[in-house]
């Protein structure tokens, strides 16, 4: 009987000292919207019919947009973890050729508070996938095929490295401006534009002092 007791006083004590471990550790999250742009860049790739003839060659190049957002939990002063994920479009050549990626994955960043400015930097692992549309020809506002296009899709193993800062407007809301790179690990085809990306958006923060 002594030792049930003893066993139940253990059990507590140890539930009740995680519990103030955790609770010391978990300081809240944050979370919020991003749009995006910068320069991206391909190698150039022949456009083939299905006989083997070059119908044109192009390079995937520019300016592209998106959209996305991300959650991280604050584990201490200045760890996040947590989740991300964006969507990228690209026009590039002509006649609505274009490229997409979305992707998404685990993010770890390390953040530190200057006054009312915040730099972090870290890095996002996960996957995602990228598509190619070529349409060599103008096309009509119809319900026919067309020749001479071409439309590529796979996936890929990415990690994506970035640096930023965060301007605190309130406790509630940060200003948060980042640049990234989205580095292919696994099923890199020559048609990836890669370079670097530049994200502006606001996180709204749930944290404790």
């Amino acid at each position: 009987m002594k030792f049930k007791y003893l066993l139940i006083a253990f059990l507590v004590l140890i539930t009740h000292t995680i519990t103030i471990h955790a609770n010391n550790i978990y300081k809240g999250f944050d979370g919020g919207m991003m749009i995006h742009t910068g320069y991206v860049l391909g190698k150039p790739f022949n456009v083939l019919t299905p006989n083997g003839d070059i119908v044109t060659t192009l390079q995937p190049k520019g300016m592209p947009v998106g959209i996305g957002g991300m959650l991280k939990v604050h584990l201490g002063n200045n760890l996040r973890v947590g989740m991300e994920g964006y969507v990228s479009h690209l026009k590039y050549g002509g006649n609505g050729t274009n490229t997409s990626l979305g992707w998404g994955g685990l993010t770890v960043d390390g953040i530190w508070q200057i006054k009312r400015f915040c730099p972090f930097v870290g890095a996002t692992i996960g996957g995602g996938g990228y598509k190619n549309l070529v349409i060599t020809e103008p096309y009509g506002d119809n319900y026919t095929t067309e020749n001479n296009t071409l439309f590529r899709h796979y996936g890929m193993m990415l990690v994506t490295p970035y640096i930023g800062v965060e301007y605190a407007l309130s406790d509630r809301m940060h200003l948060s401006l980042k640049i990234d790179c989205i580095i292919p690990i696994i099923n890199r085809q020559e048609d990836y534009a890669i370079g670097p990306r530049i994200y502006l958006g606001f996180m709204f923060y749930h944290t404790k002092k």
